[in-house]
């Protein structure tokens, strides 16, 4: 690869990263906008904002849901340990009353 072509993709990555910083930028100003200025929302973006919030809701109910049965399982595993530590303490005494 000669000097030009290196000097040219020089530019060409340049002028992306400039083009890519302009987008975040204006990203940024775009929900800016939309944030501090709801009548500046269309009825597509609203009722985008108003389904992400209801996956949010719904999201955060499913996780509380989750660790509720994680919990609930921890004690059903704990309990079945106690029982069958209990139950090997019942045999052992047996076993050592039939000695």
């Amino acid at each position: 690869m000669d000097a030009s072509q290196r000097d040219l993709q020089k530019i060409a990555a340049m002028e992306a990263r400039e083009q890519q910083q302009q987008q975040r930028q204006l990203r940024a100003a775009l929900t800016e906008a939309l944030s501090t200025d709801p009548s500046a929302r269309t009825a597509e973006q609203q009722r985008l904002l108003d389904e992400h919030a209801t996956l949010a809701a719904a999201l955060k109910d499913h996780q509380d849901r989750a660790a509720v049965r994680r919990a609930d399982a921890r004690a059903r595993r704990a309990l079945q340990e106690e029982d069958t530590a209990a139950l090997d303490a019942k045999l052992d005494t047996l076993a050592e009353l039939v000695r």
